[in-house]
């Protein structure tokens, strides 16, 4: 079995199913002794790699900053992804390990930290954008979308966004709720 060496940013995000771990490491893209890999499932029984993904883009996305397992699915953010930059999340099958879909807003902007958080379930993907949205600047989004057709279902914002807000920083589905923070609504406020 290969030996995971941790390097930089190993272990920045990660989540656990059962008996599986997902261990994402958005800074490099690779492991010693697991080459090209952003995203590491681990056996939390033995500690070995199970599976590797390769990183969903070359070069500097940060994939792997935001991770997410379901029964059937594995959810990878990329805040800074894409040739425009304005990030990305990946949808894989956990059966098989082939990418499903690759999900952008549909109003991206550059640096709005689309995919610096993430929540899933088996029927619905969550992501968080805490910088984005034209105005005001970094009041933040979240967005909803299926995870089986990669379709963007609904838009999320505070109803009177302030700059800075950062909506979307972090965020979790409940059934059929979604809860969205916003850690710095009235920060700088007399």
């Amino acid at each position: 079995p290969a030996i995971v060496e941790p390097q930089a940013g190993f272990g920045f995000s990660l989540d656990l199913l059962g008996n599986t771990a997902i261990v994402g490491s958005p800074v490099l893209t690779g492991f010693v002794g697991v080459p090209d890999a952003s995203t590491l499932l681990f056996s939390t029984s033995t500690g070995v790699p199970a599976v590797s993904l390769p990183p969903p883009l070359m070069g500097r996305n940060l994939a792997g900053f935001a991770v997410k397992l379901t029964e059937s699915h594995i959810v990878i953010g990329g805040p800074i992804a894409g040739e425009d930059r304005f990030g990305r999340v990946w949808v894989y099958s956990r059966a098989t390990g082939i990418l499903e879909h690759v999900l952008a807003a549909s109003d991206a902007t550059v640096a709005t930290g689309f995919g610096v958080s993430i929540d899933a379930d088996d029927q619905h993907v969550l992501v968080g954008a805490p910088f984005g949205t034209e105005a005001p600047a970094r009041g933040g989004a979240a967005y909803l979308f299926d995870i089986n057709t990669g379709t963007e279902l609904a838009k999320f914002q505070r109803d009177t966004p302030e700059v800075g807000d950062e909506f979307g920083w972090d965020l979790r589905l409940a059934g059929d709720s979604a809860f969205i923070a916003a850690p710095f609504v009235g920060v700088g406020e007399a």
